[in-house]
Order: structure tokens, then C-alpha cells, then sequence
């Protein structure tokens, strides 16, 4: 069996080097090691200076399940959200698709039942916590609120007295609720995070905005899809309507979550694939990014930015400049 070396840099709080999707694929055919001087580099958008995959030579693949397109002059490899193409160099796959709640979701409209929706006690939900995103989520929220009491239970815009902040109080609440906001933070063609797959295994029915293309992957009968109206108060009269029907509402939950109930293996099929790919051909042939040139250029210029950033100068700098800004500030404003 052969070894493969590989590090992991800029993922999010809490993943884990020795077991995620990548390293768990990439075992199923060979030995991997984790190393601080890998034969393959997987880099994500957390990293503490932004070019930290500069410093490593070896053959570069980038993951993001946030909204961040690829850049090819930099990674060999992407896998991403982005519905592109590019030879061999790029997959398109969404962050839900190994979530904790995907299965439960997957099944979500089996025995479903008049008794299910009268256990929903809550009319509808909203659970956020990062202000920082389109103005629509917020106009959505308002929207839907305006219409009937929605309980917001994120650290954003709450007023249930209450903090949602795991996934599993999230589940909780949602389970409570017949609707579900689920708008993302951006609207881009492509980009669908796991707020609509939470709302679907929890059997609520999502209020969703934010990929206009999420019905090529979402069954379209299985939730109100904002973006087939021509404003937000059109789509709350779908909601309306839905609401004073429970057995519209029973009908809808009795849909499947996926347009194709197989879509989960398949994507797991080709996540294996495309890694696979990348790993047995000849390592030196397996470089995609330019090396010469421009590109060489621009690799040397990331190295010393990467490199001044964590020199003592620099730290001891930034330190001033910042203790700078907080006298001026104390100056000006009082203690």
C-alpha cells in the first residue's frame, strides 16, 4: 500500500487532521501519514496570514465550504461550491453533503402523519448568528415576522430570551416549528449550505433564499423556494396559504427532501474519484497551477509576505501601531 504524506492548514475550529472527509477517502486505497512536509497540501479560508499555503512547494488543494471561489493560479486542485468545470482540476461539492443531519434529513418525509404537524406548537423559526451578510435575510425575517410571530433564536436579531448555539438545540427548536428560514448569508448561483438540510431534518418546511439553482439538488415540491416569486410578500402568501391548510402542509412534508434520493453516495462516489485521480498518477505530473513566470513571481511575493508577517519586526510593529491607536483613542474619547 502506498504512503502518502499530507497536511492540512485553515480549516474551520474543530476539524480534525486524522479524520475527516478527505484523509477517511484517501485510506480506503493507501497509507497516509500526516506530515509537516506533505507530498499534498489540503488548504481552506481560515488561515491565520492569507497566503500560508505559499510555503509549501508540494501539490496544493483547496476546500471551501464558505463563500470563497477558488484561485487556480494558486492550488493545483479546488473542491468547492462553484457550479464550474475544469478539466480534471475542480469538484463541486456542497458542505452539507456529509453533515450529521443528512440522513435525517434524507428520510424526512417517511411517516409523516396529521399527529406530526400537530406537534408543531411554533409557527416558524430564525436562526442566525453572523450579522454580517446580504440586507434580504434581514428583510426576509422582518417579512415573515410582520405575518406571524417567528422566534429568532440565534445570537443575531434573537428575541426568544434563548440561544440556539448548537446544532443540537438548533434541532431542537426547528423540530417545534412547521416553517424554517433558511436564507443564506450571500444569494449566488451554487451556494447552499446545510441551513435547508437542517430545516429538512427537523420536518419543518424551509422558507428558503439564496441559491437560485438549490432545485437542482432540493425538491422543489418539498419547500417554498423564494426565488420562484416575484417578491417576498408573494412568497408569504405562499406560506399563507400553506399555514391555513395543515393538510397542504402534511402533503409537503410527505415529499422528499432530494430531487435524487441517491444524491449523497453519488457525491461521495465522486469525492473518492477525484482524490484518487489526483493521488496515482506520477507525482510530478500531477502539478496543475503555473509554476514559471508570472506565476512564479507572484509565489515569491506571497512567501515574503507570509515570511514578514512572522518576523519578530513585524510582530513588535503591529504591537506599537496598535498601542498607538489605544492611547489615541483614550485621548480622545476618555477612559
Amino acid at each position: 500500500m502506498r504512503e502518502i504524506k499530507v497536511k492540512f492548514i485553515g480549516f474551520y475550529a474543530g476539524f480534525k487532521d486524522d479524520d475527516n472527509i478527505f484523509i477517511n477517502s484517501l485510506r480506503k486505497k493507501h497509507r497516509v501519514v500526516l506530515s509537516d512536509e506533505p507530498d499534498y497540501l489540503f488548504y481552506s479560508v481560515f488561515l491565520p496570514n492569507d497566503f500560508d499555503f505559499a510555503m509549501y512547494d508540494c501539490v496544493r488543494i483547496f476546500y471551501s465550504g464558505e463563500n470563497a471561489s477558488p484561485d487556480f493560479n494558486y492550488c493545483d486542485y479546488a473542491i468547492s461550491f462553484d457550479e464550474i468545470t475544469y478539466n480534471d482540476r475542480y469538484l463541486r461539492y456542497p458542505v452539507f453533503i456529509d453533515d450529521d443531519y443528512a440522513e435525517r434529513a434524507r428520510h424526512k418525509h417517511e411517516n409523516v402523519t396529521a399527529e406530526t404537524y400537530e406537534n408543531k406548537k411554533r409557527f416558524c423559526n430564525f436562526v442566525v448568528g453572523n450579522g454580517d451578510s446580504m440586507p434580504q435575510r434581514i428583510e426576509l425575517f422582518n417579512k415573515v415576522n410582520e405575518y406571524k410571530q417567528v422566534d429568532s433564536s440565534g445570537t443575531f436579531m434573537n428575541n426568544t430570551g434563548f440561544v440556539t448555539d448548537t446544532y443540537e438545540k438548533k434541532n431542537a427548536l426547528q423540530s417545534e416549528c412547521r416553517f424554517s428560514i433558511t436564507c443564506e448569508s450571500v444569494s449566488q448561483p451554487g451556494f447552499v449550505t446545510e441551513k435547508i438540510l437542517h430545516a429538512f431534518a427537523a420536518q419543518t418546511i424551509p422558507i428558503y433564499y439564496g441559491d437560485c439553482h438549490v432545485t437542482n439538488i432540493f425538491n422543489p415540491a418539498a419547500f417554498v423556494n423564494v426565488h420562484d416569486y416575484e417578491s417576498f410578500d408573494e412568497a408569504i402568501k405562499a406560506v399563507d396559504e400553506i399555514e391555513r391548510n395543515p393538510e397542504k402542509w402534511v402533503r409537503m412534508m410527505t415529499r422528499p427532501a432530494f430531487v435524487d434520493q441517491d444524491y449523497l453516495e453519488k457525491m461521495g462516489g465522486r469525492l473518492d474519484a477525484f482524490l484518487e485521480n489526483i493521488v496515482s498518477q506520477d507525482y510530478h505530473l500531477a502539478f496543475r497551477r503555473p509554476l514559471k513566470y508570472h506565476a512564479a513571481r507572484y509565489t515569491r511575493a506571497m512567501k515574503e509576505y507570509v515570511t514578514n508577517r512572522q518576523s519578530v519586526r513585524y510582530q513588535r510593529f503591529m504591537r506599537c501601531r496598535d498601542n498607538f491607536f489605544v492611547r489615541l483613542a483614550l485621548k480622545i474619547f476618555g477612559k
